[in-house]
């Protein structure tokens, strides 16, 4: 499969579950900014994001 595909699979079942994501992936991020059907699906990467992602990561070392 694709990885565009790939992508939509996963943004069409994080929509389907009612949640939102933060593209951290460049990958994502870069899809994201061609396809604007799910921008209502995603909120902002912040400053405090990739401080908290490796925190959680962390944790599950």
């Amino acid at each position: 499969m694709p990885a565009a595909r790939l992508v939509q699979e996963a943004l069409t079942d994080v929509r389907r579950s009612g949640i939102c994501i933060v593209p951290v992936c460049p990958y994502v991020a870069k899809y994201l900014e061609r396809h604007e059907e799910f921008a209502d699906i995603t909120d902002p990467v912040t400053p405090e994001v990739p401080h908290r992602l490796k925190t959680e990561l962390r944790t599950l070392t």
